[in-house]
């Protein structure tokens, strides 16, 4: 008769010691993580700019997404809900730190980072985190020295994230008196904002509930304290995977140069046909193409002249925070001189 098949014998359980020797290795590995992390992010300056790119990246990414903590824009002390303009500095007084940076910052009635109100300024100051003073007091910030520099009143209508349209909505909300010049502070993300105003022929607002949504993840992130910076690593690589497509390609210089004149026209009303001195904060190579396509292009009726400078061509590794992309003091201070100058020429 054939012989019966042979019973497979169940596997052995893990043994005690085999439980405890994973254990041990699973602990060893987050306590390692964990130290590392630490130490990488007391010392960057150990490692910032002398690791490869790909390897300098990631931490990059980490150190603003987990170690830095909240944009202003995100910091319920700081910042309130806008349902046309996402969101807008809360009047009061907030403290913006990191570990690079710890700045009061002082917002008056109409949401403004300002001491005083001035309804008349000799000139409006247009941009993003970089004339907003993200990371220094407002003194320091190019705005105000380069209002002392030249003697003159400023305002300065600037929040973290803005794109040119919603600056220009803030500039329309103020209802100024008058003014003399525009300084408009350009970036390289205010593309997305501006095309989409022109491919909807109006602004669209974000979703505020959206909006809040980031305010609790930046709350939950910075109330983490058990294993925190393993699972920092953990939701860095989620996010990662989340976000490996790109919609669309970016736009070149010359698109973006093309698509920040049609929507300056577009708020001609609001510039009353004053010189807009415009500068870029990070166009790097790409801002020789940037200007010049400004330059050449012909300009739409109503809008005044639209003169540009490369003022922030002087920044260096120095002037900048180690890991944060914006300036320091030092930084600030060259934007300044170089704006006052291209300020006289226009003056002349």
């Amino acid at each position: 008769m054939p012989a019966k098949p042979p019973v497979p014998r169940a596997a052995a359980p893990f043994s005690g010691g085999r439980l405890g020797l994973l254990a041990a290795a699973t602990l060893l590995v987050v306590v390692g993580v964990e130290l590392t992390t630490w130490a990488l992010f007391s010392w960057p300056g150990a490692w910032v700019g002398r690791i490869p790119g790909p390897l300098e990246r990631p931490l990059r990414a980490y150190h603003s997404s987990f170690v830095a903590g909240a944009p202003i824009q995100y910091r319920a002390g700081c910042s309130e809900p806008d349902p046309e303009l996402l969101y807008r500095l809360k009047p009061g007084a907030c403290r913006f730190a990191s570990g690079e940076f710890d700045t009061a910052v002082r917002v008056s009635g109409r949401h403004l980072r300002e001491d005083g109100e001035t309804a008349d300024p000799d000139v409006v100051v247009l941009g993003d985190s970089y004339s907003l003073g993200w990371g220094v007091d407002r003194e320091a910030a190019y705005p105000a020295i380069l209002a002392r520099r030249l003697g003159l009143r400023e305002v300065v209508a600037a929040h973290s994230s803005y794109g040119t349209v919603r600056e220009l909505l803030l500039l329309r909300r103020l209802a100024l008196a008058d003014f003399r010049a525009v300084v408009l502070q350009y970036a390289q993300n205010d593309a997305v904002e501006n095309r989409s105003f022109l491919r909807s022929g109006r602004h669209v607002p974000s979703s505020l509930g959206e909006y809040q949504k980031t305010v609790d993840l930046w709350t939950r992130i910075s109330d983490r304290w058990f294993l925190a910076r393993t699972r920092n690593w953990f939701s860095l690589v989620r996010w990662s995977f989340r976000h490996r497509v790109r919609d669309e390609p970016w736009p070149g210089p010359a698109e973006q140069a093309r698509t920040l004149l049609e929507v300056l026209s577009a708020f001609a009303s609001d510039l009353r046909a004053r010189p807009v001195l415009v500068f870029a904060a990070d166009m790097g190579r790409d801002g020789a193409e940037f200007f010049r396509t400004l330059d050449e292009a012909r300009k739409p009726p109503g809008l005044g002249p639209v003169v540009t400078l490369d003022a922030a061509r002087s920044i260096e590794a120095p002037d900048l925070f180690v890991l944060d992309a914006h300036w320091r003091r030092s930084g600030h201070e060259k934007v300044a001189a170089a704006l006052a100058s291209g300020l006289e020429r226009l003056r002349d």
